[in-house]
């Protein structure tokens, strides 16, 4: 398995309520691509990267320390997303 870390902020990071071994979907928003000047220019768009992804860590805290809250802003998630349980 691999993992990647991303640096987020609380707000990203939904105010620390994430927690080791939650799962989480990952979501990209752009600019929406269209001719300059033309109707929706400057809008953005949002769609989903991985979905149901694990989180390994949060901070210091691991899946094996899961009762502490973190005390640093990252989020390790494996590159790996496990399949989705939802429908489309």
């Amino acid at each position: 398995m691999q993992a990647v870390t991303l640096a987020v902020s609380d707000v990203q990071g939904v105010a620390r309520l994430v927690v080791p071994g939650d799962h989480v979907n990952l979501m990209l928003t752009t600019d929406k691509q269209g001719a300059p000047g033309a109707a929706g220019a400057g809008e953005k768009e949002t769609a989903f990267v991985l979905q149901n992804v694990e989180v390994l860590a949060v901070g210091s805290s691991t899946a094996s320390s899961r009762g502490r809250r973190p005390s640093r802003r990252r989020t390790s998630r494996p590159a790996r997303p496990r399949p989705s349980t939802r429908g489309s």
